[in-house]
């Protein structure tokens, strides 16, 4: 398998088996939902198999999210790298504590508005 397709194979792998176990269904669950085989369905939640494109829109559709979603590259990693640096930042330019509060309200606010956008994106594009 190409570099390139197993990372691919791994991010899918880790998406479809985060969102099953958030909407608590097992493995044969997905798999009926899907329309796809309980080993279909193992073998792409191990990384082992790249799904199909049918398969993909068939996990999608049946997690109730859009294909982008199960190909997003994981952002978490840098996510963490880029908040290390801020909070970095903020400690070279002694800001005062009420000031720092204030910052992290206005990053939880914009965390919320980024989702809420997210969701709506997301059930807009299931329903075309």
């Amino acid at each position: 398998m190409h570099p390139r397709t197993k990372e691919l194979s791994q991010r899918i792998a880790t998406r479809v088996r985060t969102l099953r176990l958030e909407r608590g269904w097992s493995q044969p669950e997905l798999a009926r939902r899907a329309s796809l085989s309980n080993a279909m369905v193992s073998m792409v939640e191990r990384g082992e198999r790249t799904p199909s494109l049918d398969a993909l829109a068939s996990l999608a559709a049946s997690l109730d999210v859009d294909t982008s979603v199960l190909l997003a590259p994981d952002e978490s990693a840098a996510l963490r790298a880029d908040a290390r640096r801020f909070a970095e930042e903020l400690v070279e330019l002694k800001l005062p504590r009420s000031d720092i509060e204030t910052l992290r309200r206005i990053a939880r606010a914009l965390a919320t508005e980024r989702e809420v956008a997210a969701r709506r994106q997301s059930r807009s594009t299931s329903r075309k």
